[in-house]
């Protein structure tokens, strides 16, 4: 079997999601947002989330960085 978890070098904290059901006669489908907060375990340049059926468009993809000392 193939490994399917997503790397642990980084951590969701929170997840803030908006969705818009398309319920039509021939159209099932769902526009939406999602805005997660991550909490970085070590560094990495790669963030890797699951997706499967998602049509996303990548030039809607905002990365903000905060760096916040505890």
């Amino acid at each position: 079997g193939e490994d399917l978890r997503l790397p642990g070098d980084i951590l969701p904290s929170s997840y803030y999601i908006r969705l818009l059901p398309f319920i039509e006669v021939g159209n099932w489908t769902t526009n939406g947002y999602v805005e997660i907060i991550i909490k970085p375990v070590s560094a990495t340049t790669n963030i890797t989330m699951n997706a499967l059926d998602l049509t996303i468009d990548a030039s809607s993809i905002t990365v903000t960085a905060i760096c916040l000392l505890e």
